[in-house]
């Protein structure tokens, strides 16, 4: 594992000892964890940070908050993109669909229909938002979220 994949696990440890299982913060170290890991070209830890990455953001939304945005189907975005990236297609088209229910914005409303389409090939590649919108034929006009 690569050292700056280390330093955001290990933050995530800390994170975890405080008892918050569901904290932005502890979402924020193993999400970064995962994109250091994918950057060094590790094979097995993205996914393991990914899946923590997961229960993390679920234990967050249980706790009745949201990672970052407004919009409460970006958080379903991402966990879609967490759970594609790590093999479980099911999931993913399931947070995928939960987020196309909630999705008010049409930036994520896109990103949300590319992962779905992306859960049902049970492709686990990564993609960039702007695929999202070049299938719409749009331009970035919303928020950036980076690569999902």
């Amino acid at each position: 594992m690569a050292m700056v994949a280390r330093w955001y696990v290990c933050a995530a440890m800390v994170a975890e000892a405080d008892g918050r299982p569901g904290s932005r913060a502890l979402v924020e170290y193993l999400l970064h964890g995962a994109w250091a890991c994918d950057d060094a070209g590790d094979v097995d830890a993205p996914s393991d940070c990914r899946e923590r990455t997961a229960a993390a953001l679920q234990a967050l939304h249980e706790a009745g908050d949201r990672y970052r945005f407004d919009d409460a189907s970006a958080d379903c975005a991402l966990l879609a993109d967490l759970r594609r990236r790590s093999g479980r297609p099911l999931e993913a088209g399931a947070a995928a669909r939960a987020g196309l229910e909630l999705a008010d914005s049409p930036f994520f409303r896109r990103l949300l229909e590319l992962q779905l389409r992306l859960a049902e090939l049970c492709d686990t590649d990564a993609h960039l938002y702007e695929e999202a919108l070049a299938d719409a034929g749009a331009e970035p006009d919303e928020q950036v979220v980076g690569d999902t």
